[in-house]
């Protein structure tokens, strides 16, 4: 940071992270920060994520491969539901959880197979986390109470999908879609029940949290 002039906030904003995510790690009150979080410093301190976390492979005490949230056991891999719900009601940061305090965040672990889940949900794990549906927006697709499997590195709304997402009012999930040729980008956001109105927001406005690749549902 100081080779390249950077103090916590500005070093927070060029990587376009929450600021309290940054200073967490550099306290040492972040213990499992995201992969994600780690290779948005190193490429705007241009550097590498070995650089920064002293041995990026096998390091099981952050939120990388080898880790990065998960648990492995033998053949099973263990994925952290996260309680967000209070920063929908804007009572914490939503980003905050999930770029630098995940371990508070913890309300269950739930272990998978290890063997063949990225060629089932498409994702790898340590990239995965669980989230509880809140509100019947996404109704009747998705009914509160129910779990949901979030790819974080999965962030562009292209192709459109099923999103969790943080659109400046709370933690949402919608289906979100690029708005065509829209200038500045635009992000064209709806619920599956119809009884909640469509909106737009630009890019810019909103936090892409990951796509939704799975959910369970009782029959």
């Amino acid at each position: 940071m100081k080779e390249r002039g950077f103090n916590q906030k500005s070093l927070a904003e060029a990587a376009r992270l929450n600021e309290t995510a940054v200073r967490d790690i550099l306290k040492g009150r972040s213990r499992r920060p995201l992969h994600t979080t780690i290779i948005a410093l190193a490429r705007t301190l241009a550097c590498e994520p070995e650089d920064l976390i002293g041995g990026w492979r096998g390091t099981s005490s952050l939120g990388a491969p080898g880790d990065g949230g998960m648990a492995s056991a033998g053949s099973t891999a263990t994925i952290r539901e996260l309680d967000v719900r209070p920063a929908a009601g804007g009572n914490s940061s939503v980003v905050e959880i999930l770029e630098g305090a995940e371990e508070e965040a913890t309300r269950a672990l739930y272990g998978f197979p290890a063997s063949g889940f990225r060629e089932l949900y498409g994702a790898p794990p340590e990239e995965v986390r669980i989230l509880e549906v809140v509100g019947d927006s996404m109704a009747p697709e998705l009914w509160p109470g129910q779990k949901v499997m979030i790819h974080l590195r999965d962030r562009q709304p292209s192709p459109p999908g099923v999103f969790v997402l943080w659109d400046g009012l709370g933690l949402v999930i919608k289906r979100v879609e690029l708005i065509a040729q829209s200038d500045p980008p635009k992000l064209r956001i709806s619920s599956d029940n119809r009884q909640y109105a469509v909106y737009e927001r630009t890019i810019d406005e909103v936090h892409i949290l990951g796509r939704v690749i799975g959910r369970w549902s009782r029959l």
